[in-house]
């Protein structure tokens, strides 16, 4: 917790829990000047605000002047952080103005904030409201909350108006509170309360000489009562001036407010003073001993201090407890000798001052450090504190065992130090954070990296740090804290591989319920296609001829299709971005899906004519649209309508269901259904990993977090609209791009020159048409069946070839061994493809290669130009 907080107020600045202040204004307007911000700050800084107003700014100015500079200032009010009253609901609830009930009031809220676990209070009340018949009375409050506000994390700022105050009031003012805003030329100023300074300063300036002049002053007239005492039946002279030097002796220590005496060696008292006598309600103090006024064993133990300072006969300071009328007090005890003149000891002089409240804020304070220690200990959070100027590092006791370190056998002296636990891919991130910090860029900085321990194990750590400046602008001190998260990065990583498990599960499932109905119309695609090859091996006219051939090549791009819808649920690939047409990503799945979805739902598409490009993966484009799907028909047991529109939409600020969506141009798809809809509370979880309302084993409850995570990878929007039985309504918003940055590419149209092309595939008829192709476009092609025979080939040929173009899975070898095993890499160029899209452990070393890789199926201009581009490349 901060000691120092934010008060809002330029002439101000920064404030101390316990400060009160008070404000003089001369209207409305210098009311707003400062209690606004003073507010703005307090609700910004987490505190519990309280704002009391009277008749100079009513309750509805005041509330409308807050809002206007906090925007979400209906937020504060909804979540209890902030109330506004009149000063008649406060001061004056119950009746006249009651100094207690108010002063318990206060408490009563204070202790409201902390359960509601707000980081303190602050609280500002106008005295308007006073009339001449109750300002003693509120004179008095003033004083009891300036004496006990340093209590509490409380900040308090009274506002008075200069049209009410005269001379005496406004002395009155100025001594209960710490400070006091007032405006000079137009400025707010703050001035601290010039008597307690003045009173301050004499009082420590005082005490230093009162207490050196009184050894002094004792040891002389004790020597000198000595001395007159020898001679006092012989020089009445002398023993006039022994009796001033008393006198003057008791004057000084009866204006003392520590407790001062003198004992002789037996313990009796010599000499007191009027404090010790208001201690102990005694008027009668000398000749007794510590046993005629304390318990046995209180005496024992003043009495024991004496005796050591006798046979010392040095000073010494003790702490001494005693039981004054009931109460337990602690005094700070000087002692020291009083000698006679022969050197014995005659006397033990003692000045005892009253700390208990000092020991009491001590053990407050212990107390806390001890359950700061301890909640570090439990929550794995160490603190720790940079000197800027020493370059000296402090660590807590916790964070030495979350390094692993013994805080006796080592010491942390430098940032430096610090570095030699940090993970050396992290120091740069380290280096990088800590530097803007000091550039002044970042006042606060927070990251996650991880820690080597000496022993060798890793760990994971968060950390949070905050820099702060002089007055110069130069940086001073860093301070933050480090949490160890090495158990929650070892639960999340153990979540995401079973949700990766689940998933895997869930396509599964898709693709066992795709088969049949693929199957199907993959086999009347195959009719087609030998259907026609037949008629056209039989038909003699040419023109006739290309019909069965086109025939053919629209039957073999649907089946290209089938297979690649088929491949979107086991795709493990990186995911590869591009530019998409929505238009085209949707209609490519409505055949798909109408295998999907029962009979009885109706699939109705309403497409943009002309939808901007989005920069995405078709694959996860496609995917987004087939959970949304399938979450309606879940929806619809009875049948009804799914509903797939794209339009484009400009979004100028986030608005209605887009809020907090940035400015910008968009491609919108909705995906709606007619079912069961849902209630706010299913609403608010839908997105959530594994939950579900389709009940046990209907669905693992990761078909829209699937989505959510899908358009959140194309920094995009989703929201949700939905009432029971009126079916629901899905809203993506995927950000558009320029239609100059998605231009089509263009397809080369360039002929070989000769390339001698190496090409690897073991499926013969394959591997005779591709072979087939490139030799029409200019390639010299050599054919290999195996990795086997491609190195056979590379060898004897010297390994002259331009480029290798090879499958990535042979019967033999994998396509990037057989690279490898060629010694190609910086020599050749190398292309691959392959038919699979789960090439997830290859695909690393693809990307780190720069290799290219072409997709099966394909068409003859996509291999003549990924041909052309890997030459190039």
């Amino acid at each position: 917790m901060k000691i120092l907080r934010d008060s809002g107020i330029n002439a101000a600045g920064a404030i101390k829990w316990g400060t009160h202040f008070c404000q003089l204004y001369s209207g409305k307007e210098d009311l707003l000047e400062v209690l606004v911000p003073y507010f703005k700050a307090g609700l910004e800084g987490g505190e519990f605000c309280m704002w009391i107003t009277s008749d100079v700014l009513g309750m509805g100015e005041a509330k409308d002047a807050l809002g206007a500079a906090v925007p979400d200032l209906e937020r504060y009010f909804a979540k209890g952080q902030i109330e506004i009253m009149p000063h008649q609901d406060w001061y004056l609830k119950e009746g006249p103005f009651c100094i207690d009930r108010v002063l318990n009031a206060w408490i009563d809220k204070y202790r409201e904030a902390e359960v509601k676990g707000f980081q303190g209070m602050r609280v500002a009340g106008d005295t308007m409201w006073i009339g001449e018949d109750r300002w003693c009375d509120f004179t008095a409050y003033e004083r009891e909350v300036l004496n006990a506000i340093g209590d509490y994390r409380f900040i308090a700022l009274c506002t008075y108006n200069l049209d009410k105050l005269d001379a005496a009031k406004t002395v009155d003012m100025v001594s209960n509170h710490h400070s006091v805003l007032i405006k000079r030329k137009g400025v707010w100023t703050l001035a601290e309360n010039p008597e307690r300074i003045r009173a301050r300063e004499e009082l420590l300036k005082s005490k230093a000489e009162l207490e050196m002049r009184f050894r002094k002053r004792t040891a002389e007239l004790f020597e000198a009562n000595q001395s007159l005492q020898a001679e006092i039946f012989k020089k009445d002279k002398v023993e006039h001036v022994l009796r001033e030097n008393l006198l003057l002796l008791q004057g000084l220590m009866d204006n003392s407010k520590a407790v001062i005496y003198i004992r002789d060696t037996e313990g009796r008292f010599l000499i007191v003073n009027k404090s010790l006598e208001r201690a102990i309600s005694r008027d009668r103090i000398v000749g007794l001993t510590p046993y005629d006024i304390f318990t046995k064993e209180i005496s024992d133990e003043l009495l024991k201090n004496d005796r050591k300072v006798i046979e010392a006969g040095t000073p010494f300071e003790f702490e001494e407890e005693v039981c004054l009328a009931g109460v337990t007090r602690i005094y700070l005890s000087s002692k020291f000798p009083i000698f006679d003149p022969s050197g014995a000891v005659r006397a033990v002089c003692g000045v005892s001052t009253d700390i208990t409240e000092r020991k009491r804020m001590e053990q407050a304070l212990k107390k806390s450090e001890e359950g700061l220690v301890n909640a570090q200990r439990i929550a794995r959070l160490g603190s720790w504190e940079w000197d800027l100027n020493e370059n000296n590092v402090v660590w807590s006791d916790e964070l030495y065992r979350i390094m692993g370190v013994n805080k006796e056998e080592f010491i942390v002296s430098s940032f430096e130090g610090f570095m030699d636990f940090v993970h050396p891919e992290d120091r740069e991130d380290m280096k990088a954070a800590i530097d803007s910090m000091l550039l002044g860029k970042n006042s606060y900085n927070v990251m996650d990296y991880r820690i080597i321990l000496a022993d060798g194990a890793e760990r994971a750590l968060h950390a949070e740090r905050e820099i702060a400046f002089d007055e110069a602008g130069k940086p001073v001190k860093i301070s933050g804290f480090v949490q160890d998260i090495t158990a929650r990065k070892m639960i999340e990583a153990e979540k995401e591989k079973i949700q990766a498990q689940l998933f895997k599960s869930q396509k599964m499932e898709i693709i066992g319920k795709l088969s049949g109905g693929i199957a199907h119309e993959f086999n009347n695609l195959m009719v087609i296609i030998k259907l026609n090859s037949e008629l056209a091996k039989r038909e003699t006219d040419k023109n006739k001829q290309s019909a069965f051939f086109e025939e053919i090549r629209a039957a073999s791009e649907q089946a290209e299709n089938l297979t690649r819808q088929l491949l979107i649920f086991s795709r493990s690939q990186p995911i590869k971005f591009d530019f998409v047409d929505i238009n085209g990503a949707v209609r490519d799945l409505t055949r798909i899906l109408q295998r999907l979805i029962s009979e009885n739902i109706e699939i109705r598409t309403d497409f943009c004519a002309a939808p901007r490009p989005v920069y995405g993966d078709k694959a996860l484009v496609e995917q987004l649209v087939m959970n949304l799907a399938l979450n309606a028909n879940d929806a619809m047991a009875g049948g009804g309508s799914l509903i797939i529109q794209t339009k484009n939409m400009d979004v100028p600020d986030g608005v209605g269901d887009f809020k907090g969506v940035a400015p910008g141009k968009f491609v919108c798809l909705t995906v709606a259904d007619t079912g069961v809809g849902m209630r706010e509370e299913v609403i608010q979880k839908a997105f959530e990993p594994f939950f579900s309302t389709k009940g046990t084993g209907k669905g693992i409850g990761l078909g829209l977090a699937v989505v959510e995570s899908i358009v959140k990878e194309h920094k995009g929007h989703i929201s949700i609209v939905s009432e029971p039985s009126q079916g629901s309504k899905f809203t993506v918003l995927l950000p558009a791009v320029s239609e100059s940055r998605a231009g089509k590419t263009v397809v080369s149209g360039r002929q070989g020159m000769g390339e001698r092309i190496l090409l690897v595939e073991d499926e013969g008829r394959l591997r005779t048409i591709v072979a087939l192709v490139l030799k029409k476009s200019g390639y010299n092609v050599f054919e290999a069946k195996s990795a086997a025979d491609a190195k056979g080939i590379f060898q004897k040929e010297g390994g002259r070839f331009d480029l290798v173009f090879t499958d990535i899975i042979l019967e033999d070898k994998n396509g990037i061994e057989l690279i490898n095993d060629l010694s190609l890499e910086g020599r050749i160029k190398v292309l691959f493809t392959s038919g699979y899209l789960d090439i997830k452990e290859e695909w690393p070393v693809i990307e780190e290669k720069g290799y290219k890789l072409l997709q099966k199926p394909y068409e003859m201009n996509e291999l003549i130009s990924a041909i052309d581009e890997a030459l190039k490349n």
